[in-house]
């Protein structure tokens, strides 16, 4: 078992070649609910506010994608600055579904489940990044 601070070496495959990449243990805090009162109590969110990517965001941004939703503000302690996101990321697949509208995350979270992992796609600056979404375990 590891412990935060320690270094260890975490090993991919990907296209058949092996990648070793060394790592920093950080801790992880196990529940983290973070309501809107937009959506009501009791609501999974994941921390975020989000507008819908446009001409003019994908340029600012550097972004690839042609659709996806724009992280404008990441709450602290949150599922989603838990799992890396910051400002200007552009969120494109949510559990290999595609994220084009708002609504599309809103169904997302509607079937996923109090303690969920969500997989998340994310472009940052033209580059594609990859994270895991811990969802509370309690929705309150």
């Amino acid at each position: 078992r590891h412990h935060p601070g320690d270094k260890v070496m975490v090993h991919i495959i990907r296209g058949g070649k092996k990648i070793h990449l060394p790592v920093i243990v950080e801790e992880m805090v196990d529940e983290v609910a973070h309501y809107s009162g937009a959506q009501g109590k009791g609501k999974l969110t994941l921390g975020v506010s989000l507008t819908e990517l446009n001409k003019q965001l994908k340029q600012e941004l550097g972004a690839r994608v042609k659709h996806g939703l724009v992280v404008k503000q990441v709450q602290r302690g949150s599922p989603a600055a838990q799992a890396g996101i910051i400002n200007g990321d552009v969120l494109f697949k949510l559990n290999g579904k595609s994220l084009r509208k708002l609504s599309d995350l809103s169904q997302i979270l509607k079937k996923s489940a109090a303690g969920d992992t969500l997989r998340v796609m994310i472009d940052r600056q033209g580059n594609q990044v990859f994270s895991l979404i811990r969802l509370p375990k309690k929705a309150g």
